[in-house]
């Protein structure tokens, strides 16, 4: 009990003299000299084109999606502050949509992934569909469906890219030409507009909004939450290929299928 006492007032001691010394301490790692680091501001200026490369004020993370309604809400309520806000999921974007040149870019991964997926029995009590956040990345959404034997109807050929990101390019993959592009399998949307409202939009109810949305590269609202539809997993497996999607066609062909929502 003693000893410890003692290395207590030791340590104490010794940080009474480190404070008190003329001495410059290393305070962060760019006290190192020259060496650079990227902060998050230079991160959200750079996307998978590399063509532009704009960096912004600020480089919010939200937790919610209320938390971007009171950014947007605050901001169109100023009428001092003019600001441009874009909103960034993955950062595969190619011609800088996702940057915004000294304005406000908003990291989407931040929010809590949500897939709540919804398996439907039988067709008369609708299709099977998966309720999920704007900033889920594909391959998270296919892992989450083939656990209840169900796959996307569309999804790109790469699954790394965010949900919200790619609805609001069109979606087109492989899949296409059977079941359209991801903006054809879209139930409904949960956006917030640049005024900072909370929106519910489907094909029977703002239907205008909805269809502008999808394909819109992000031009009329920020996507929170979409509802997409899910097929049946294809039970037809190739021996050599025991983990992936397969589906025979009439020639006999067999074509591995992506699973999307």
């Amino acid at each position: 009990m003693e000893f410890a006492l003692f290395c207590t007032r030791v340590n104490f001691l010794a940080f009474l003299l480190a404070l008190s010394s003329p001495c410059k301490f290393i305070q962060s790692p760019m006290d190192f000299g020259p060496l650079k680091l990227l902060q998050t501001t230079n991160t959200a200026s750079l996307d998978f084109g590399r063509i532009y490369f704009n960096t912004p004020s600020a480089v919010p993370r939200p937790q919610s999606p209320e938390e971007i309604s009171l950014l947007l809400s605050l901001l169109s309520a100023s009428s001092f502050c003019e600001a441009t806000v874009a909103a960034r999921g993955a950062g595969h974007s190619i011609n800088g949509q996702a940057q915004a040149l000294n304005g406000i870019v908003v990291e989407m991964d931040s929010l809590p992934s949500s897939i709540k997926i919804h398996k439907s029995a039988d067709m008369t009590f609708g299709p099977s569909y998966a309720d999920v956040s704007g900033g889920t990345l594909w391959v998270e959404l296919l892992k989450e469906t083939l656990r209840v034997g169900l796959a996307p109807r569309s999804w790109t050929d790469y699954l790394y890219l965010s949900i919200g990101g790619t609805l609001s390019n069109g979606g087109i993959s492989g899949q296409t030409f059977k079941y359209g592009p991801q903006i054809s399998n879209v139930i409904q949307l949960d956006v917030v507009m640049g005024s900072g409202e909370l929106v519910i939009c489907l094909p029977s109810k703002s239907s205008d909004l909805f269809f502008a949305i999808l394909g819109g590269l992000g031009q009329f609202e920020q996507t929170l939450e979409t509802q997409m539809n899910n097929k049946d997993e294809p039970t037809i497996k190739d021996e050599m290929q025991e983990n992936t999607s397969l589906e025979k066609t009439d020639d006999g062909t067999v074509w591995v299928l992506g699973n999307v929502h």
